[in-house]
């Protein structure tokens, strides 16, 4: 990725936060998820595991999303969620 470029996300593909702020390997990066996840009206599927193990309390979905697959928050830590179709 180019510094000062604007790029567009349209999925989150398989493990890509897993384990966010909740696992411990080394040699290994992980990436460090704040309290709160929003996810862009951008994405459009969230592939499987994607956010497995991860420890962001809270998450909204866009209103976009047409596909969550299964095990996408196997784990997770999540404790409030707010969707387009509640």
């Amino acid at each position: 990725m180019k510094e000062n470029k604007t790029y567009t996300i349209t999925a989150i593909m398989e493990g890509a936060f897993m384990c966010a702020n909740g696992c411990e390997k080394k040699g290994t990066d992980y990436i460090n998820i704040s309290n709160k996840v929003v996810i862009p009206n951008t994405v459009t599927k969230i592939e499987r595991y994607a956010f497995s193990n991860c420890m962001a309390k809270n998450i909204k979905l866009s209103q976009n999303i047409t596909k969550i697959e299964d095990g996408t928050f196997n784990e997770a830590g999540i404790k409030k969620s707010k969707s387009p179709m509640e």
